[in-house]
């Protein structure tokens, strides 16, 4: 090996350990604006009853699970719309934007009793025009990712229908304020999370979160939405081809 060539590996070397001894700059990443979509779990997801209706059990819990918000969605019932990004977004630092509930659907898992008749309940970001506005407060604690709080104002509708009477119904307002916490990420956690143009993530997937009305009768147990499997698809197809089949069978 010749000294040039010796010369050379040792500035080499000295370049490299400078830079691994040198401080890493904090990586200056973004969020852009989008959309959360979640799906709600039960158990975990309720309603109490007992402070809306004169004389029944106190309390009157009521498990709800969620209502897919539309083709194409998957498991989606609930919808949160981030209005604004966040850029620079360096590690170590956080940032407060505004958001909007652009879709909730619930119902009881099942009807419920009340005075001898069954009804089944609903609850629905209601029929007014305008959305309900709240903030989140992300924190970046990693390259990838973080924390995040959020709070929605909101006046929800709910609706007790009576099974098999859809015209004898109640409908009230829950109004108060929704809010949660959770873990978020640059990238979904799950392979078959939602992927709709209209509907970008913008670079910020939350994880489960759980909302609970400040008035202590409504809490959501929420996951990231996903859409099934295409094995899971496949596979009812041919359970469904299969019943066809085999009725067509029996008929001959």
């Amino acid at each position: 090996m010749t000294n040039a060539i010796r010369k050379l590996f040792a500035i080499v070397a000295s370049i490299l350990a400078a830079g691994s001894l040198a401080p890493m700059p904090a990586l200056a990443l973004t969020i852009d604006p989008g959309f959360d979509l979640f799906q709600t779990n039960s158990p975990g997801s309720f309603v109490d009853l007992s402070d809306f209706i004169a004389g029944i059990p106190d309390p009157l819990t009521v498990p709800l699970q969620g209502v897919p918000a539309g083709p194409n969605l998957g498991n989606t019932d609930t919808i949160v719309r981030r209005l604004s990004g966040i850029d620079p977004f360096p590690n170590g630092s956080e940032a407060t934007i505004d958001i909007e509930l652009v879709a909730l659907q619930l119902v009881s898992i099942s009807p419920v009793n009340i005075g001898g008749n069954w009804y089944d309940v609903g609850i629905t970001d209601g029929v007014f025009t305008e959305l309900f506005r709240g903030q989140m407060t992300i924190f970046r604690d990693s390259d990838d990712g973080g924390r995040f709080d959020m709070f929605l104002d909101v006046q929800l509708t709910k609706t007790l229908k009576e099974v098999g009477n859809e015209n004898n119904g109640i409908v009230y307002d829950i109004s108060g304020r929704l809010s949660g916490s959770g873990m978020w990420s640059h990238t979904a956690q799950d392979d078959f999370y939602p992927t709709i143009p209209n509907l970008p993530a913008g670079g910020f997937f939350p994880g489960p979160t759980v909302w609970s009305l400040d008035t202590g009768d409504f809490v959501m147990d929420l996951s990231p939405a996903m859409i099934p499997e295409p094995t899971t698809v496949t596979l009812t197809a041919l359970a469904l081809l299969s019943l066809l089949t085999h009725g067509r069978r029996r008929r001959a």
